[in-house]
């Protein structure tokens, strides 16, 4: 069976973390801050790139980030009514996932 409900955002984020950490997407330099590619200048830097070599990993970050961007009533699932599925607050509407391999 497919998980339609996940923990709360603070669970998420600790799970996420954690998650981060042990494929050591993470990396810290207060001596020489990264430069991000908006400018500025950060002693911490992830590495998402890391994430294609952790399949279950970026799934389950991919499946965080829909639940986060498209919260659901935790009575909702994916079988429920489409009146069901409407966000429990406003949130940004939710863009499909194209497939890059056509």
């Amino acid at each position: 069976m497919i998980q339609t409900t996940f923990p709360d955002r603070a669970v998420m984020a600790e799970l996420l973390a954690k998650m981060l950490w042990e494929i050591k997407a993470v990396h810290f330099n207060a001596a020489q801050p990264y430069k991000l590619s908006s400018g500025m200048a950060s002693p911490v830097y992830i590495d998402c790139r890391k994430l294609l070599s952790f399949p279950r990993i970026r799934s389950t970050v991919m499946d965080f980030a829909a639940s986060t961007c498209c919260a659901m009533p935790a009575s909702s699932s994916s079988i429920a009514s489409p009146a069901a599925r409407q966000p429990a607050s406003p949130s940004p509407p939710c863009l499909p996932i194209v497939s890059a391999c056509r």
